[in-house]
């Protein structure tokens, strides 16, 4: 499953919802257990955050998003370093914005591959990449792929139970499902979790809540024994992957016809906020 990635390309909600501006995005993740984040991320305000595998690594790489200062700021870092490469990118009149940063894989590194940034603020929308450093970098803005999470599709997938049984999204037609992505490896994926156990508090006797691992069962019970989760735990393949992308975490919300009516990607602690209105709109529909 983790394979190398010649190229990446992730479409994230700006800003993901529910912080209060002055909110130092430290704050907003410093749960514990979840790992302190650099200084250059501590200040940002309507922080939002997704986690991406380092390509050929079992590793993460964790890209917050805020604003400092009246500029969108993108901060890219190792997960397991301080490791930081920080740009800030004032949004032009048109309402698009393109940098390049050098992001470097591992502490002390010399390979860098280019990250490159579009903003388009009156969508919410951000869009990045890196290539590997033996790809050639595209010129220009990049451009996301086909979504095969759009709304209105009725996406297809078989998931794994922990006790190894197997689920399909069909099997549950006929109730609103919630979804999430995650993986252990995802900060914000955990910082979220206590909203999202109160969506299942308040919504969980009308919709099913399925969360959907990009790792093993060993690791999700690990980290299930430190951090509770109440949605039903289940473990994607490739199929999966495909489906949701490369990052974590991400939200979807089907209705009872299966299809979906809201999908987001990125992750804090006001994630549940968020979902809630969407969640109440479907079991309306």
């Amino acid at each position: 499953m983790r394979r190398a990635l010649a190229l990446l390309a992730v479409l994230v909600s700006l800003p993901l919802a529910a912080q209060e501006a002055g909110v130092p995005f430290a704050a907003a993740y410093g749960a514990p257990g979840v790992p302190d984040f650099p200084p250059l991320a501590r200040g940002l305000t309507n922080p939002s955050m997704v986690t991406v595998p380092v390509p050929d690594t079992s590793q993460t790489i964790q890209i917050a998003w805020g604003e400092r200062e009246g500029e969108r700021v993108a901060v890219v870092f190792h997960r397991w370093s301080d490791g930081v490469s920080f740009t800030p990118f004032p949004v032009n009149p048109d309402g698009v914005a393109a940098q390049t940063v050098d992001l470097k894989l591992t502490p002390g590194s010399e390979t860098a591959t280019p990250l490159e940034v579009r903003v388009i603020p009156e969508h919410g929308l951000a869009l990045y990449r890196w290539t590997l450093s033996e790809a050639t970098a595209a010129g220009g803005v990049p451009t996301a792929a086909p979504n095969p999470l759009a709304l209105g599709t009725t996406p297809a997938l078989t998931v794994r139970h922990l006790d190894g049984t197997e689920a399909r999204l069909a099997d549950y037609r006929g109730q609103v499902v919630v979804l999430n992505w995650w993986s252990v490896t995802c900060s914000p994926c955990v910082a979220e979790m206590p909203g999202l156990n109160r969506l299942v508090e308040a919504y969980g006797d009308r919709a099913t809540f399925l969360a959907v691992s990009w790792d093993t069962a060993e690791d999700v019970d690990r980290l299930l024994a430190r951090f509770p989760f109440d949605y039903t735990q289940t473990l994607g393949d490739d199929t999966a992957t495909a489906l949701f992308g490369e990052a974590f975490p991400r939200h979807v919300v089907l209705d009872r016809e299966g299809r979906v009516v809201f999908d987001t990607s990125g992750g804090s602690e006001g994630t549940g906020d968020e979902l809630a209105p969407e969640i109440e709109a479907a079991l309306a529909g």
